[in-house]
Parts: structure tokens; sequence; C-alpha cells
């Protein structure tokens, strides 16, 4: 098992090719523009995303987009209370049953299986109350996300997404939400209404339309 010298040998060497690669000219990171201050001024900053489902409206037609085990799925059922949870997941043999096998049998909560851009396509716009979105942080499937999600929402209601980053320092790997979410607030004046710290920085934001 390697070491934390070791693992720490491996980040300088990783920082020293990326430096060097930046300095021919090259683009590696995908920062997120900047918003104006108008579009967030009424950001509340919230201390995790549990607190943040606290003041979620109960008893709402939600989703979530890409809900692995289905561990905060069973958070939102607990604690939001939703007269629907739609579950949006390609692969559903990651979901642990126990999480929701009880509001599956009352119908407060249903699996979607596939491709979840596909499957929100179906349903009507103006459907949800809000929307977790939690699939693909790779810029393009996030940008895409947010779209869809966008039309499938009822007046005033809120998208939420996960691991608002540029980049993710456990995976080592590009993170594109946090631009995805920037770009579309600035195209389509969409203010942040709460932000939710995780300690690890991979933080929550709500949006919701001006």
């Amino acid at each position: 098992m390697p070491t934390r010298e070791q693992v720490e040998t491996q980040r300088i060497k990783y920082a020293r090719i990326k430096r060097e690669f930046i300095a021919e000219g090259n683009s590696y990171h995908d920062p997120a523009p900047l918003l104006p201050q108008e579009l967030i001024e009424d950001c509340k900053l919230l201390r995790d995303r549990y607190e943040l489902l606290e003041r979620i409206p109960k008893g709402g037609v939600c989703a979530e987009i890409g809900t692995d085990r289905a561990d905060f799925a069973k958070k939102i059922l607990d604690i939001c209370d939703p007269k629907k949870l739609y579950l949006f997941e390609i692969d559903v043999s990651r979901i642990h049953r126990p999480n929701i096998d009880e509001a599956v049998s009352a119908q407060r909560c249903e699996v979607v299986e596939g491709d979840s851009a596909k499957n929100l396509e179906q349903f009507p716009s103006e459907f949800f109350d809000w929307i977790y979105i939690d699939g693909d942080h790779y810029y393009e499937g996030v940008k895409k996300d947010i779209e869809l999600a966008a039309k499938k929402l009822k007046k005033g209601g809120m998208i939420v997404l996960n691991d608002y980053a540029v980049w993710s320092p456990v995976g080592m790997t590009h993170c594109g939400v946090a631009r995805a979410v920037n770009e579309f607030c600035l195209e389509n004046r969409y203010q942040f209404v709460y932000l939710a710290l995780q300690t690890m920085m991979y933080n929550d934001v709500a949006i919701r339309a001006v």
C-alpha cells in the first residue's frame, strides 16, 4: 500500500508536468465565469446539503438525476416528504434497495432506468417542483442536464446541483459543474438561492429563475 509520502511525491510530479503543459500555452482547467452580484446577492450560505433539504417546501414532485446507492434519495424522502420522487439512474444495480423499497411500495418513489437525459425528455414541461442533479460531472454532461431540467420545472422551481466545483481533489479529475452552472445562470437569468457547504468543498448550489 502506498504511503502518504509516496502519494505526495507523485502529486508534486503531476504538478510540475501540469505547469510545463500550461507554460507552453495550453489550457488545462475549466474556470467558471464570474457572476454579477445581483445573481448571488440573496444567496444563503448553509452548513450542508441536509440543511438545504430542510428548506425545500414539503410535499412536492421532485427528481434526483444520478442516485447511485440512493443514500441521498432516502434523505430526500425522509426530510422533504415529497409527493413523488423520481430517481434517474443508468445502473440501477447499484441502488441499495432498503433505502427506497418502502417508498416505492407506497408509490412515493419511482426508479427510472437508463440514460437520464433521454428519460427526462419524456416528462411534461412544468412537471417538477425541484430537481437534484448529481449525474455526469463533466462540463458537457452537466450543461445538458441543466438545460433539460429547466424545461421540466414548474414556475418558481429550483435546480440543485451537487459538486459545484471545477476540480475534484479526491478523484483528481475535471469537474465541469461550476462552469456549467455559472454559464447557465448568465444566459438564462437564474439566481443563486442556496450554497450548501461540504467538508471537501464538494458544495451544493440551488438556483432559480429570477
